[in-house]
């Protein structure tokens, strides 16, 4: 439901933007971001919400941990390339606690257990993705 609301939010920001009322109501969300880039929050709540998913889907600590760094790593190569926040400073710190992420991320990978599975789908993944 907040995710429909701030896809409104975001569509009504088009045409809205004179309206004080509006403005009052959705710049939390709007102003963080470059006004050419201000659909960036959806990426930022949609980060958030696969980063939780994997907990859920994968029960083998390696998957976990592969997918967790995937989806940062994906996060971080878009934030480096579009820069998405107002501020570069903003720019600077998100690229470098998400690129500090992958790297402490990776190296957990010594403490998951490790267990006998198929790895196919996952090497498919790394040579064709």
């Amino acid at each position: 439901f907040s995710m429909a609301c701030f896809i409104y939010g975001l569509r009504a920001s088009r045409t809205r933007m004179r309206d004080a009322s509006f403005r009052q109501r959705w710049m939390f969300l709007l102003v963080k971001f470059r006004p050419v880039l201000d659909w960036w929050f959806l990426l930022v709540l949609l980060k958030g919400l696969l980063l939780n998913l994997v907990q859920v889907i994968f029960d083998n600590g390696h998957d976990q941990l592969f997918f967790f760094v995937l989806i940062l790593m994906a996060y971080t190569v878009a934030t480096t390339v579009y820069l998405p926040w107002r501020h570069m400073t903003c720019n600077r710190a998100d690229i470098i606690v998400h690129f500090s992420m992958v790297a402490f991320s990776s190296t957990l990978a010594w403490y998951a257990d490790v267990e006998t599975q198929d790895v196919t789908w996952r090497n498919f993944i790394i040579a064709y993705g």
